[in-house]
């Protein structure tokens, strides 16, 4: 069963690399993250992608919204293709990471009163 379409795919794919990039960057710079929430790595990297993901799904999907009538039969064809991930487009994917990014911040802010 495909659960994307088009590029879709890329909603759970750039921000899992933009995590990747930041662990990788803690380990090679060997910052002492025992001073830091857990969480806050997850936030970043959520916040990030999600504006990532944010953009690039609004402008792939600008002309999924096009409708092309046939003025013989009246008959109507979308062009484009929708990029989604279970079945929700990807600029939605982005909001859902950025909402979720801060949620997480938050929760990480209360844990230290």
């Amino acid at each position: 069963m495909i659960f994307w379409r088009g590029l879709g795919f890329l909603s759970i794919f750039i921000p899992a690399a933009v995590f990747a990039v930041i662990t990788i960057v803690f380990n090679l710079f060997e910052f002492d993250t025992s001073r830091i929430d857990a969480q806050l790595p997850l936030a970043f990297s959520l916040i990030v992608g999600g504006v990532i993901v944010w953009h690039l799904g609004k402008k792939l999907n600008a002309d999924s919204n096009k409708v092309l009538v046939d003025q013989e039969t009246g008959q109507q064809y979308r062009l484009g293709v929708l990029h989604s991930f279970y079945f929700i487009p990807m600029q939605n994917w982005g909001l859902i990471g950025l909402i979720g990014g801060f949620i997480l911040t938050i929760n990480s802010i209360f844990r230290l009163f």
